[in-house]
């Protein structure tokens, strides 16, 4: 098909409903906030949507490792402000797959 330039495969198609995990601030039991979330995207989803990674990583072709995240600006603005963090969210979120967590 020489019409189509790319492909890409994720869990739910964009804009067309999401899950949602509450988000925690480790060893406390209060709810920061709700997210709506992705469960899995291939490698070339982030080019094919024109999602630019502006810190950190994108998602590696050949990677089952479950525990990667991708997260908006606003989500990372909103995180810092929440729990006071000065420098950055990149490797501070844990416990994945279960429960999004905010070290």
């Amino acid at each position: 098909m020489p019409e189509v330039q790319s492909v890409a495969t994720c869990s739910f198609l964009p804009l067309n409903g999401a899950s949602g995990n509450n988000v925690f601030e480790t060893g406390k039991d209060q709810n920061l906030f709700n997210i709506a979330d992705l469960y899995s995207v291939d490698a070339g989803y982030l080019s094919l949507m024109e999602i630019p990674v502006v810190e950190g990583n994108g998602f590696q072709q050949h990677s089952s490792d479950m525990t990667q995240v991708l997260i908006s600006q606003a989500f990372a603005r909103k995180l810092s402000i929440m729990l006071n963090w000065k420098d950055g969210v990149v490797a501070k979120i844990s416990d994945l797959p279960n429960m999004v967590s905010a070290q």
